[in-house]
């Protein structure tokens, strides 16, 4: 590895490190925030619901804008929307007592930071000329999510919720920081490219059938890792467990991603893609029956430990699998369609999770969940079949 290949791959593992530190303060920690700042839990699955909504409207013209003025190059749009998430943190820890406010702010931060999820993956390929690797960088994201977690655990022993805006402020600052110091300007050679016109949403999902039922399952599976992932506080609870249990699960799940993440390149030069990908697929249903099932914090914690093969392997398997079966010109759509169909996903387990906790007792609610997980199972392997004939 040459001393400016060194440097990118540096770059982009401290990308990570920082945006999935952040994704866990903000994502991971926000029922917790927001149920000590007073809200329902009905309100609490209306505001993710919101957030996601915003998000699934903001990334295709964020696609789009980036496609037609940067040349579908992401870092500078990526530094002005964590500049964006920096105004609107400021604002939610001086007004965060007014609830108006509070959501409001809340609201546009989960929307930002899940729109620069397709960024942050696209910013490993968008040179040619050095080779990032994505599986080590992905992982050492994994390993911050795990630390920050665990780290959280403790502190929200000792201090107040109220923190936890505070941190992700600080954590957004650093990124913005690495972000500013990518110099592809002045020490890359641009690769000359022919200019394609870029399809539109709708003129895509057509163009690849196959790969828009892959969505569609990739949706229903979703529905419940988004379920499990913002109410697993409540889940916790209906075991008799706490914010403790509830941070102890969380590093579990993410410590066990980093050996997947640092090993797929690896196990991809073995095994194709298309396999890992329908793996990931079934062990996301195994998981969520194993949560469904359990009957004590062990059993959550066991789920937790198929994170291994399921979320950890499915992140670089979708973003390979968006790069060998989508055209060159398509593949930042193609990436950022991934993640709206994770977003849709958590738009529809936020507005319907809320509710039905509050309507419903969480086991019930999982039963239902895990019955959507099994239905995007079956949808995503007839994709598969229709990408073969």
């Amino acid at each position: 590895m040459n001393k400016l290949s060194l440097k990118y791959n540096i770059l982009y593992a401290l990308s990570t490190i920082f945006y999935y530190a952040g994704y866990c303060i903000m994502i991971g920690y926000i029922s917790v925030y927001l149920l000590s700042q007073g809200l329902t839990n009905t309100k609490i699955g209306l505001i993710l619901a919101l957030s996601q909504v915003l998000s699934v409207i903001i990334q295709p013209l964020l696609i789009n804008f980036i496609e037609k003025y940067y040349h579908a190059k992401v870092r500078v749009p990526l530094l002005q929307l964590v500049s964006c998430v920096l105004i609107l943190s400021f604002i939610l820890i001086c007004f965060h007592k007014n609830q108006v406010i509070l959501s409001l702010c809340v609201i546009s931060i989960l929307a930002l930071v899940m729109a620069m999820m397709s960024l942050v993956n696209s910013l490993a390929f968008e040179y040619q000329e050095i080779h990032i690797n994505y599986g080590i960088s992905r992982g050492l994201g994994s390993l911050a999510y795990a630390l920050t977690s665990l780290l959280l655990g403790f502190l929200l022993k000792m201090y107040d919720t109220s923190l936890l805006p505070l941190l992700y402020l600080v954590d957004f600052i650093f990124l913005a920081l690495v972000l500013m110091k990518y110099s592809y300007h002045e020490e890359i050679q641009f690769q000359k490219k022919e200019v394609q016109k870029k399809s539109s949403t709708i003129v895509f999902l057509k163009k690849y059938p196959f790969f828009t039922c892959f969505l569609v399952g990739v949706i229903f599976i979703f529905f419940n890792h988004t379920f499990i992932n913002h109410f697993l506080i409540q889940i916790i609870r209906s075991l008799k467990g706490s914010s403790s249990e509830m941070s102890k699960a969380i590093f579990i799940a993410s410590l066990v991603e980093l050996p997947m993440m640092f090993l797929y390149n690896k196990i991809n030069q073995k095994i194709s893609t298309n396999i890992l990908i329908k793996l990931a697929m079934f062990m996301f249903f195994i998981k969520h029956l194993i949560t469904f099932l359990a009957s004590t914090i062990s059993m959550i914690y066991l789920g937790q430990c198929f994170q291994i093969v399921a979320y950890a392997l499915f992140i670089p398997a979708s973003v390979y699998y968006v790069r060998e079966n989508i055209s060159k010109q398509d593949q930042l759509k193609g990436q950022a369609m991934v993640t709206i169909s994770m977003t849709l996903a958590g738009i529809f387990s936020d507005l319907c999770g809320g509710f039905l906790i509050d309507l419903m007792s969480i086991k019930k609610v999982l039963l239902l969940a895990t019955l959507f997980s099994f239905i995007g199972l079956l949808i995503s392997f007839y994709s598969f079949h229709m990408k073969r004939t």
